[in-house]
């Protein structure tokens, strides 16, 4: 049995996986999209209050997306 995602789900999902690899990016304060990136944390803050968004949600990405057991 699979199960759907939700809309907002759907969303963050969308925007991570277009998201640029091994860079620190801003989502948007609901997820849905990247409103900024950078190579450093401060970067990325900067950049995404440049562009409107007061409350990012400030996360690195990782060099590529290959599942990994830890």
């Amino acid at each position: 049995m699979s199960q759907r995602l939700d809309s907002a789900s759907e969303a963050r999902l969308s925007a991570l996986s277009s998201a640029p690899l091994d860079r620190w990016i801003a989502l948007s304060a609901d997820e849905t999209q990247i409103v900024a990136d950078g190579a450093t944390f401060e970067e990325a803050a900067l950049a995404a209050e440049k562009n409107g968004e007061i409350d990012p949600l400030i996360i690195r990405t990782p060099e590529d997306w290959t599942p990994r057991v830890l």
